[in-house]
């Protein structure tokens, strides 16, 4: 701070003596003495100032490296949020696996029931009670060599024995012999 001091005193000095001299003396002693003091002044101001420049570097050097680390945070957050949704599409995954492996179960039961029933079925033609909800038992005629397993005969016509020429009111109610060897249209 002294040599500062020093330097703007000089300075106000050398203003007044050039002021005061209007000789050619006066021109070359403005020179020699404005070289000093700038010399003086340079070298004062440079070691004053040399540290700041040092640190403006160092601030432009960390600007870089703070602006490379939010570039890589934005990277890794883009990436974070992408893992996130795979996790999801992967737990998503996993729950349809096991809703696809319980339909699997589920529809190997059923077919192995319904193979059962048909099983017993093809075995078995004939005059049959079922149940339908809602409703009481009747019976029934399956005749699986005909249509396969699994349906039932609503009509019968095998010789003649039962007219089928009747109005709507018969045909709603039902007639005829429902057995194997009899003729007849069903109504439940």
């Amino acid at each position: 701070m002294r040599n500062f001091l020093t330097c703007i005193l000089l300075t106000c000095l050398y203003q007044r003596v050039i002021s005061n001299l209007h000789s050619e003396y006066a021109d070359d002693l403005n020179c020699a003495v404005a070289k000093r003091l700038e010399n003086q002044c340079a070298s004062y101001c440079y070691q004053v100032i040399k540290p700041f420049i040092q640190i403006t570097h160092e601030c432009h050097q960390k600007d870089a490296k703070i602006a490379d680390l939010i570039e890589q945070l934005a990277k890794y957050k883009a990436a974070e949020s992408q893992n996130k949704e795979l996790l999801e599409i992967t737990a998503n995954l996993v729950d349809i696996k096991k809703m696809i492996s319980e339909m699997k179960t589920q529809l190997n039961e059923s077919h192995n029931v319904e193979s059962e029933h048909n099983t017993q079925n093809t075995l078995n033609s004939g005059l049959k009670m079922i149940k339908v909800l809602g409703l009481e038992a009747f019976p029934v005629l399956y005749n699986n060599h005909i249509a396969g397993p699994g349906w039932i005969v609503i009509q019968q016509r095998l010789n003649g024995d039962q007219s089928f020429y009747r109005d709507w009111a018969a045909y709603r109610e039902g007639f005829g012999d429902i057995t194997e060897s009899g003729e007849f249209f069903y109504r439940s």
